[in-house]
């Protein structure tokens, strides 16, 4: 029974002991499992580890390379804007040299034509201050200055002045009252004469000297004479009329000329032009010019001109023609 006590004691340790072996296997077995599980759990932690880290790393890569993209476009743009604005202010240099040349070549043209205008200019003044010289030279030389005249009141119709006092003035009104008196008797005395020596002729006496003619009647010679007068004055009355017209109507420089075929007609032209080239009008007698006149006008031809003998024998009714001109003066009173 011990043996058998003994033998189940062994047994049971045995039994024992492998349980003991087989939880202390197990044990390990689980260690190791653990152990692998941890091992696994560290690798996959490392491998996780690993990855997240090569993504950190990839994206800083990323990053790095977008910033690097985006500096090297940012250094693209940065020099493509240095291009561009060299490029501008190359192109800006180039039109602004374009441009100055331009205005260089319009300045020159504009130089060229104003130097041809001064000296067209210049040859027209030139010519001007000829025609100026030729003239002044033709024209008499231009009165004193006017003084000042100091005058006085109207006393009967006369206004004195200093240099011509009231009793001078009264005298030559008076002188020429009379002479004028004394024109006017003898107009009508020498008309009274004609009219009596028509009175004193009976109607058909015949004149046969050299008054009479070829024996016209005196009463008949006399109506044609004051017929012919009277057409004298109307055609001389027409000329009077028409020639201040023609002066006033032409401009500074003009020249007017009259054709004269007669005696009468030839004396208002002569006299119309006359005045106007005359420097003093005053009247005849005073020691000292003061009325300022100014002549108008400078005559161009002295005594008339006359047609020639050529031009009478092809013309014989310009026998008795008379031409007369005159030059309007520049500056004078209009």
């Amino acid at each position: 029974a011990a043996k058998k006590k003994i033998e189940e004691k062994k047994a049971a340790d045995r039994k024992k002991a492998e349980l003991a072996k087989k939880a202390a296997l197990k044990k390990k077995i689980e260690a190791q499992k653990k152990a692998e599980a941890k091992k696994k759990a560290d690798a996959k932690k490392a491998a996780e580890a690993l990855r997240k880290k090569q993504m950190r790393e990839r994206e800083i890569e990323k990053k790095r390379l977008a910033a690097a993209k985006k500096k090297e476009l940012a250094e693209k743009a940065k020099a493509k804007a240095i291009a561009d604005k060299e490029k501008a202010k190359e192109k800006a240099r180039l039109a602004a040299e374009k441009q100055a040349q331009r205005e260089a070549e319009e300045k020159e043209k504009q130089a060229q034509r104003e130097a041809k205008e001064a000296a067209r200019l210049a040859a027209i003044a030139e010519k001007e201050a000829a025609r100026e010289a030729a003239l002044r030279a033709k024209r008499k030389p231009e009165p004193p200055p006017r003084p000042v005249i100091v005058k006085t009141e109207f006393v009967d119709g006369i206004q004195a002045t200093k240099e011509f006092d009231l009793k001078f003035l009264t005298g030559q009104r008076e002188a020429l009252l009379d002479k004028r008196a004394l024109l006017t008797k003898q107009a009508v005395r020498l008309e009274d004469e004609a009219n009596a020596m028509i009175e004193d002729v009976e109607m058909g006496d015949v004149q046969f000297d050299e008054e009479g003619g070829e024996g016209d009647t005196m009463v008949v010679e006399r109506e044609r004479d004051l017929m012919l007068s009277a057409q004298a004055r109307q055609e001389v009355e027409e000329i009077d009329a028409a020639l201040p017209l023609a002066w006033e109507l032409l401009r500074e420089n003009g020249r007017v000329a009259g054709i004269s075929f007669h005696s009468l007609e030839d004396r208002r032209v002569k006299q119309f032009l006359a005045g106007l080239a005359r420097e003093c009008v005053c009247p005849p007698g005073l020691p000292i010019c003061r009325c300022g006149h100014v002549a108008e006008a400078t005559l161009l031809t002295r005594g008339g001109i006359t047609p020639t003998e050529a031009e009478t024998d092809e013309n014989p009714r310009a026998r008795s023609a008379r031409l007369r001109a005159a030059l309007k003066i520049v500056g004078a009173a209009q």
